[in-house]
């Protein structure tokens, strides 16, 4: 059975409870929580946090495919920090990052406040709190993983 089901299901024994009860006796009022049980009786305000940008680099490839709905989804941060999802790669995988971008739009994070998607290092870097440098840039010959790192880290110190 679904949860839409189960609460309709609910709602309607419910309603045919307070038919039943006298006027002394008070079925209390249901509201739907985001944490905790299905049914509470106690109403569940949270206040939001500030958001906090994120970028993530190399977007278009499958480590960051595979982060980025966590990040998006509250996993990383917690459930009540909204994200701004800074993705970074180079001009020719832009096409992939574009449809990374759309398939966050299409899930419909609720934390997630914005997505941008750019091939522009100081835009992608532009007041992050946080990077995942997943690669970018490949490294030169002979330079081993410090190629991709090391640029990534110039722009993040604005060096």
């Amino acid at each position: 059975m679904h949860r839409i089901e189960r609460v309709l299901r609910h709602l309607e024994l419910s309603s045919s409870l307070e038919h039943c009860h006298s006027a002394q006796q008070q079925v209390p009022q249901l509201t739907a929580a985001t944490t905790g049980s299905l049914f509470t009786t106690e109403k569940h305000t949270t206040t939001m946090a500030d958001p906090i940008r994120v970028c993530v680099t190399g977007a278009a490839g499958q480590i960051a495919y595979s982060l980025v709905p966590h990040v998006a989804g509250g996993n990383m941060f917690g459930p009540d920090q909204p994200i701004i999802l800074s993705l970074l790669d180079i001009a020719p995988c832009m096409g992939a990052v574009r449809g990374v971008e759309m398939e966050l739009q299409d899930c419909a994070y609720p934390l997630l406040q914005s997505v941008i998607a750019t091939s522009d290092p100081n835009e992608a870097f532009n007041n992050v709190d946080f990077c995942h440098p997943g690669g970018s840039v490949p490294p030169p010959r002979g330079h081993g993983a410090q190629g991709p790192a090391g640029q990534e880290c110039r722009h993040l110190r604005g060096a």
